[in-house]
């Protein structure tokens, strides 16, 4: 518990320390592991506990700072402050996600509904053995869900789960679940198709699919007709399925060899940004933003960057957006945050990538999953996925690599990473086209029991070795113990803690 000590209004606060359990980042383990003018470097590789009777806090904006008024009784150690409550750990291929294609099949976009299954779609003839055209639901262990009722008669390029589980469906087919569906259809959650939604054809290909906020559906693709009506590239259609009269887009058709919207992604405010080859009123374009009624939106300017082919735009909830692709015909890719008008931001800073990135996942500590179909990250071998750090470098603990390309990625609520493409092998195990990352890590949580023994549950991966040990100072540092974690965890109980004036402890994964 902690009780406020002195006036809210002062920037700084005292607090008086009870029984206290905080988490804190890696970085305020730096802080606080500093004694006079000796800074202690806290691994942020490690999970860290100190344990304490009572004392005070002092916070700023910047830093907490702890001070013992006593020491700690030896009858009852009271309180623990949990410094790094979750680390990094190393990113490994999750054995547990049993999922494979046929021996050709790739999946090209990934969804996950709101019960956390996982919809995928691409050309594919079977998943796990059983057969499936092209589109299927799988289960959180990677089975099929032999409930998922759609299939689909051609490729599938895009997935969208509405709000109320309805599932959008956009690609190069003719039929969805045996009746006739021009390239873009609309199922139940259950997979059956949902009859009202009447699109009666659109003259090409699907590529993006993206739901505003009033409801509608916006879709990007090689059209350059949607139920028989003049419409190019970009489409907003109602609930129906039919063209809302409301709605004009600013994008039309061009002579380039390869032509269309090939990525969309609809921001908060309705605005639509699209990324292909087309044209605008101010000529040929591969990167625009249009306004939610489809005119183009004058404060996006054209100072992007050399872009080729955009392969993937995801706008950030600070309002920038990062987009990926192919920069120039000489295989060069890239990865790109730019500012909400447009313009390249300079603070992010992106290694140079041989082979177009076609698929990018913000993670929620910043850092970036980018896959596509490079085999080379200034100048080292890197194939078809890594990781960026929030400004943009390499994040170098990310060794994962395909032997093929990787077409789309998704996160799972609890942080898994699922990647679809059309590898045969990724991180050195044998899976085609469909896998899932973890992340090993480190969760500590603490209590005592009534002789002050100082006990920690700490939750790591099954089968994993930890060794436990503690230190005085955060300088020195013993081992006690070694424990493999199950999956309920492992307890950590130490009786010599109450007869120390202040402990620390910490988790490190055996070697």
């Amino acid at each position: 518990m902690l009780k406020r000590d002195g006036p809210r209004n002062k920037p700084a606060h005292r607090f008086t320390v009870d029984i206290i359990s905080v988490c804190l980042t890696p970085d305020t383990a730096r802080s606080f592991a500093k004694t006079g003018s000796a800074p202690y470097t806290a691994d942020a590789s490690v999970a860290y506990i100190m344990g304490l009777s009572s004392g005070t806090v002092r916070t700023t904006n910047k830093r907490v700072n702890m001070k013992l008024s006593k020491a700690c009784p030896k009858a009852l150690l009271t309180a623990a402050v949990i410094l790094a409550a979750r680390t990094r750990g190393e990113v490994t291929v999750d054995g547990s996600f049993q999922a494979s294609l046929d021996r050709y099949g790739t999946v090209d976009s990934v969804a996950i509904d709101q019960n956390g299954k996982i919809l995928i779609g691409g050309t594919f003839s079977e998943v796990n053995g059983i057969s499936h055209q092209n589109l299927a639901r799988l289960l959180t262990n990677g089975a099929v869900d032999n409930t998922f009722e759609g299939r689909v008669n051609g490729y599938v390029r895009a997935l969208q789960v509405n709000p109320d589980g309805a599932i959008i469906v956009g690609g190069s087919f003719s039929a969805v679940n045996g009746q006739s569906r021009g390239n873009l259809g609309r199922l139940l959650p259950n997979g059956a198709l949902d009859g009202s939604f009447q699109v009666n054809g659109l003259s090409g290909g699907v590529y993006s699919v993206g739901f505003s906020p009033d409801g509608s559906i916006t879709v990007g693709g090689g059209f350059t007709t949607v139920n028989g009506a003049s419409c190019a590239y970009v489409a907003n259609l109602d609930g129906t399925g039919m063209l809302k009269s409301d709605f004009s887009s600013g994008i039309s058709t061009c002579a380039a060899l390869e032509t269309g919207v090939y990525i969309i992604a609809v921001q908060s405010d309705g605005k639509i940004l699209a990324g292909g080859n087309f044209n605008t009123p101010h000529g040929f374009e591969t990167l625009t933003r249009l306004n939610a009624n489809g005119s183009l939106d004058p404060s996006f300017n054209g100072n992007h960057g050399p872009i080729l082919y955009p392969k993937a735009i995801v706008p950030l909830a600070n309002k920038q957006i990062l987009v990926a692709g192919a920069a120039d015909p000489s295989n060069n890719g890239f990865v790109r945050r730019l500012n909400e008008n447009g313009s390249v931001d300079p603070s992010f800073q992106p290694p140079d990538f041989y082979g177009s990135v076609n698929a990018l996942l913000p993670q929620i500590d910043g850092k970036i999953v980018a896959g596509g179909v490079f085999t080379q990250v200034d100048g080292q071998e890197k194939k078809g996925l890594i990781r960026l750090n929030a400004d943009g470098s390499l994040d170098t603990s990310f060794g994962i690599q395909v032997d093929n390309g990787v077409t789309s990625l998704a996160l799972e609520p609890d942080g898994k990473i699922i990647v679809g493409g059309a590898f045969s092998q990724i991180g050195g195990v044998a899976q085609n086209g469909i896998a899932r990352l973890k992340e090993n890590s480190l969760t500590f949580h603490s209590s005592s029991n009534a002789n002050g023994h100082f006990i920690a549950q700490l939750q790591g991966d099954a089968g994993k070795s930890y060794i436990i040990e503690s230190s005085a100072d955060f300088k020195t540092w013993n081992s006690f113990s070694t424990n493999s974690a199950t999956d309920a965890g492992l307890t950590i109980v130490d009786e010599a803690a109450p007869t120390q004036k202040r402990r620390f402890f910490r988790a490190k994964l055996q070697q």
